[in-house]
């Protein structure tokens, strides 16, 4: 059973959604580890935001 799409929280995250979603759209949700969505996340949130703090500023150019 496919799951439903996930949306955006931030208007940084949306790169970091669209391959969550691909994730979800080609496997099956007990295929899919955690550590999986986890690293996406850490990965493609990578950017400063304006106070400084890491993550909360959305993708950088090298992580897409």
């Amino acid at each position: 059973m496919k799951v439903p799409l996930r949306f955006q929280v931030t208007e940084f995250d949306c790169r970091t959604v669209a391959r969550i979603n691909g994730i979800i759209y080609l496997f099956d949700r007990e295929e899919i580890p955690a550590e999986l969505i986890k690293g996406i996340s850490i990965y493609t949130l990578d950017c400063y935001d304006e106070k400084g703090k890491l993550g909360n500023g959305g993708t950088s150019r090298e992580a897409i």
